[in-house]
């Protein structure tokens, strides 16, 4: 095979990088999104809100959680899967769904997060279990998807 010249360029090293990581940027954007969807509705209908965020006179939701911290958990989280197997992946993902409320409940506990009383933790385990099932599909899907290409 002749090596081709322009392969080093920046341009090349963009694409290749681009492609090899097209399934982690789609879903870290999607988690960002999602979660700040998913946090304005509730904090609409008054089921949590957050007496500590940044901006709290522009956004109702904690941004620096759902465009920082949960994409960089989301980014833990793929990797992690991408080295499991199938029963593995299961496993995980219901460990930290019935761990979840366990976060919330410290966060309101350091004063960062407040329930109502119409929240029960339980919506949280099925939440986390739904999302991580639902994060993990999409990524082994697109990750599939773009090797093929």
């Amino acid at each position: 095979m002749k090596h081709w010249r322009n392969s080093n360029s920046p341009l090349w090293q963009k694409t290749l990088f681009l492609n090899r990581h097209f399934a982690y940027i789609v879903i870290i954007v999607f988690a960002a999104l999602f979660g700040s969807g998913l946090d304005l509705f509730f904090v609409k209908y008054g089921f949590y809100e957050f007496p500590f965020r940044p901006f709290p006179h522009l956004f109702s939701i904690n941004i620096a959680f759902t465009l920082c911290v949960l994409p960089f958990i989301t980014f833990l989280y793929l990797v992690l899967m991408k080295k499991m197997n199938r029963l593995e992946r299961w496993i995980v993902i219901l460990i930290i769904s019935f761990l979840a409320p366990l976060g919330e409940i410290i966060s309101e506990a350091w004063g960062l997060f407040i329930h109502s009383e119409k929240w029960s933790h339980y919506y949280s385990v099925i939440g986390y279990f739904l999302y991580l099932v639902f994060v993990s599909k999409i990524f082994f899907w697109l990750s599939e998807k773009t090797l093929r290409n």
